[in-house]
């Protein structure tokens, strides 16, 4: 995964992986949303 250290980077690198995964999270809903309404 990511090094122990703390610096900036990691730290981002940390938070776009979450938001990347809620994002996907999120389109994941919606599209079996849609499907299941349509």
């Amino acid at each position: 995964m990511f090094d122990e250290s703390d610096n900036d980077n990691s730290l981002v690198a940390q938070y776009i992986s979450i938001g990347t995964a809620v994002v996907a999270s999120i389109a994941v809903i919606i599209g079996v949303g849609v499907t299941w309404v349509c």
